[in-house]
């Protein structure tokens, strides 16, 4: 803007002040307004109004927002923006007005006044530049024709109270932004409605919901699903108490991301006090702890379930935490390391087992403590001096964020399986040892593929490089051997064969032609079904031997003649021998057809003699129904006769049973030997009663076997236990008590007297102890032989043939079984049986 030399004296100009004698200095006929006496008249007043206002006030003009302002105004502005008079309102807001554009842009559009909050101004004052705070408030101007003209903007002067305010808001927003900007969760509730004050952004996380559904609405409005759970009384205490509350792992159900969610956090309720002292309201500081609280229980949970399973298997199992403390371990582990049960709780690995052996499981606990499953094998020894190998599985425990919480280790004796794998390892250094000695060949032909693979030896034989080849037989093959050979090979992989291939033949050398003389013999592997899949073996060269053969035989067609005479005597002897052969094999066949005619003798017996049997006994009763027809000694041999009868008929059964029992089992399912007791007992129910016997009965396991021969094993062992009962002084039978229960074996803890059908790491030993008669153990070797008794039929009945089948059974069963005993002491019979 220019000034001119020749100011006009415009009426609605006038004034002393610095801002009139500027207006009249303009040069307006290069404005976009036009000269002063050419403005609408609603200008020219507001202009006359504003120089003569002692309050700061601006005028705003048409659509480009010429700026007009007083004196009041030019101490808040710089001397450079003076010329901006009479300029849009651009010229005037730098960044410390470009707060009005908005306001001005508003006001001109709706018609509507509007009123700025206080605004910083720096202001130069008795020659003192301070902030000052002023509040604006803008309000249409219109022109001459009643249409929006301009913006008059009236600013008052609010420093003092704005300083007051802020003076007493200070600490409040302090304490606000604090509250915004911590990491937990906090807020304020106000009043006894608990209305929300203040929630910052971690507050409004942990119970799933912005601030606009939080702030200025009472809590149990906001969050209605924790109404009636109890926080209502705890508010209202802290409230009428003025003292904290604080409370750890409270849960509480909140609605997160659309599903209802059971909470655990940690709370300070903390009353809020107002300058006077009074309680305003509540300040909730809260640690959300929910995943901690569901890892620790799902550890514990866990912790349990381990408890449970851990002392049923026969390996060491326990629970490192995330520091390698160890939190529990089964009874293997207390045995293996001597310990109680609460010495090692809370060591660490290093701690308990010393810094050498930690050293060397460290890489592994690395592995696991990263986050995968770590396997090895590992030579430890006990605190009992001895040493095992143990396989060791580290299975990380993590929570949902894949974090490692601990680690679930077993370990599992597999001392006998490395034992017999070193052993294996030292057998196969010792063969490869054997065939250099040997200066054996070894080859293989695959029977799926035909490929032949040789050792170095037989390929410095055959003159080639090649460790396989693809025809079978090998072309290294003389010709006059090659179709010998080719049936023995084929024979040896015929399914349902031998499998065995022994073979004496030539090869020759690709290169120089060289004929050697070679025995090889293998042995075919067939798979489930009796396919071939390898025929393996040794090669040895016999070239020497064979030349040595023949001059050998040279040598014998010299001495053939020699030695006819002497033959001729040897011939005599070989005709004896072979009568005497012929004899054993007639003598042979005679035992297997007599084996075969007791087993057909044996059922006969038990089938067939049972009907004579029965007549007997019928016409022996219809004899004894004649009493009065008969004579007392009549009467006493028939009764003799029934009694001998009824001996013979039990005889016969068991001979039965006996011959029923066939070498190997009928069935292999799981049988569960509590219920094979159970139905015993049942069938002995009436004895049972007669004698008022106890049956006490332990944990039995479930084995691998035949039902009918297992029920008949245990009612054979009860029934003896049941007849045999010792009697007291004045000769009345003392009831029997019977105990049954049962404990598993390592091989290596059976007595040695036992020797079981089959052999397996463990066994399951069934005690069957009685308080009858007992016997002495000098007869033990007879008591399990068919027709065995060692008391008189008069003192208690029987066959003999009882424990016989007990021991045919648990035979079947590849097990063993022995009693021990002493006279009037009781006896226990223990069953062996094997675990698959």
């Amino acid at each position: 803007m220019e000034t001119t030399s020749n100011p006009k004296h415009y009426p609605f100009l006038q004034g002393n002040g610095k801002t009139a004698a500027f207006l009249r200095q303009y040069d307006w006929s290069k404005t976009g307004l036009g000269t002063p006496d050419q403005w609408p008249y609603s200008l020219r007043a507001s202009v006359s109004n504003l120089l003569q206002a002692s309050l700061p006030m601006f005028v705003f003009w048409g659509e480009e927002l010429y700026s007009f302002y007083n004196d009041a105004v030019i101490p808040s502005l710089t001397p450079e923006k003076h010329p901006t008079l009479g300029q849009p309102v651009q010229e005037l807001c730098g960044k410390d007005w470009d707060f009005m554009i908005p306001m001005l842009s508003s006001v001109r559009k709706t018609g509507e006044p509007v009123t700025s909050q206080e605004v910083p101004i720096r202001l130069e004052r008795h020659g003192v530049w301070e902030e000052v705070y002023w509040t604006f408030s803008c309000s249409l101007i219109l022109d001459d024709h009643g249409q929006h003209g301009g913006v008059l903007v009236n600013c008052q002067d609010t420093t003092e109270a704005t300083k007051s305010r802020q003076q007493v808001q200070f600490p409040e927003q302090q304490f606000r932004a604090l509250v915004e900007q911590a990491p937990i969760a906090m807020a304020v509730f106000q009043g006894s409605d608990h209305i929300i004050e203040t929630a910052n952004q971690a507050y409004q996380q942990l119970v799933g919901r912005p601030a606009d559904e939080l702030l200025g609405k009472p809590m149990f409005e906001a969050m209605p699903e924790i109404k009636g759970k109890g926080y209502e009384e705890l508010l209202a205490t802290v409230l009428a108490t003025g003292e904290p509350l604080y409370a750890n792992e409270l849960n509480a159900p909140l609605m997160r991301k659309g599903q209802l969610e059971l909470v655990y956090f940690n709370f300070v309720y903390q009353p809020l006090r107002a300058v006077d002292g009074t309680i305003r309201g509540v300040t909730v500081v809260a640690n959300e702890i929910t995943e901690q609280v569901l890892a620790r229980k799902k550890v514990e949970e866990s912790r349990a379930h381990l408890e449970l399973l851990s002392n049923t298997v026969p390996a060491m199992i326990f629970y490192l935490d995330d520091q390698q403390r160890y939190q529990y371990y089964n009874d293997t582990f207390r045995h293996w390391f001597g310990v109680n049960p609460t010495e090692a709780i809370g060591k660490t690995v290093r701690e308990f087992i010393g810094e050498a052996a930690y050293q060397n499981v460290l890489p592994h606990l690395a592995i696991a403590y990263g986050g995968q499953q770590e396997r090895y094998e590992l030579w430890s020894p006990t605190r009992m001096g001895e040493g095992k190998w143990l396989n060791i599985t580290y299975t990380p425990y993590k929570n949902k964020e894949e974090q490692v919480l601990g680690l679930i280790v077993h370990a599992a004796d597999i001392t006998q399986t490395k034992q017999r794998e070193l052993a294996l390892r030292d057998s196969e250094a010792a063969l490869r040892n054997a065939i250099e000695l040997a200066e054996l060949g070894t080859w293989a032909i695959n029977a799926q593929t035909g490929q032949i693979t040789y050792s170095e030896r037989l390929q410095t034989w055959l003159g080639t490089t090649e460790p396989v080849l693809q025809q079978v037989p090998s072309p290294r093959i003389h010709p006059k051997d090659q179709k010998r050979i080719n049936v023995a090979i084929g024979r040896a992989l015929q399914k349902g064969g031998t499998g065995h291939f022994d073979e004496v033949y030539t090869i020759l050398h690709s290169k120089t032609g060289h004929e050697r003389i070679i025995h090889a013999s293998g042995q075919t592997t067939f798979d489930a079904d009796g396919n071939a899949l390898i025929l393996a073996g040794t090669a040895q060269d016999i070239t020497m031997q064979q030349a040595l053969q023949l001059a050998l035989e040279n040598e014998v067609q010299t001495r053939t003649e020699e030695l006819a005479a002497t033959n001729g005597k040897l011939a005599a002897s070989l005709e004896e021998y072979a009568t005497l052969n012929e004899e054993l094999e007639e003598a042979n066949g005679l035992l297997l057809r007599s084996n075969a005619n007791l087993q057909t003798f044996a059922y006969v017996a038990s089938h067939d003699l049972q009907e004579p049997l029965r007549k007997i006994q019928q016409f022996g009763d219809l004899l004894a129904m004649r009493q009065d027809a008969l004579s007392s000694e009549d009467q006493m041999y028939i009764k003799r006769m029934q009694v001998a009868a009824s001996r013979m008929s039990t005889l016969i059964r068991d001979l039965l049973n006996f011959s029923r029992i066939a070498t190997q089992r009928d069935a292999n399912k799981p049988v569960s030997l509590t219920e094979t007791i159970h139905r015993v007992l049942s069938t002995l129910d009436l004895v049972i009663s007669e004698t008022n016997a106890q049956v006490e009965i332990g944990s039995l396991p479930t084995v691998q076997g035949d039902a009918a021969q297992l029920d008949m094993l245990f009612q054979n062992l009860l029934s003896n236990a049941l007849k045999f009962r010792r009697a007291d002084s004045s000769g009345r039978s003392i009831p029997p008590i019977i105990h049954i229960n049962a404990q598993i074996l390592g091989a290596d803890q059976l007595p040695l007297s036992v020797k079981p059908a089959w052999a397996t790491s463990t066994y399951h030993q069934i005690d069957v102890v009685d308080n009858g008669i007992g016997f002495d153990e000098k007869y033990l070797d007879r008591i399990f032989q068919v027709f065995q008794r060692l008391h008189g039929k008069s003192e208690f009945a029987g066959t003999g043939i009882g424990l016989a089948i007990c021991e045919r059974v648990v035979a079947n069963h590849g097990g063993a079984i022995t009693a021990s005993s002493q006279p009037d002491q009781g006896a226990r019979f223990s069953v062996y049986l094997p675990i698959a």
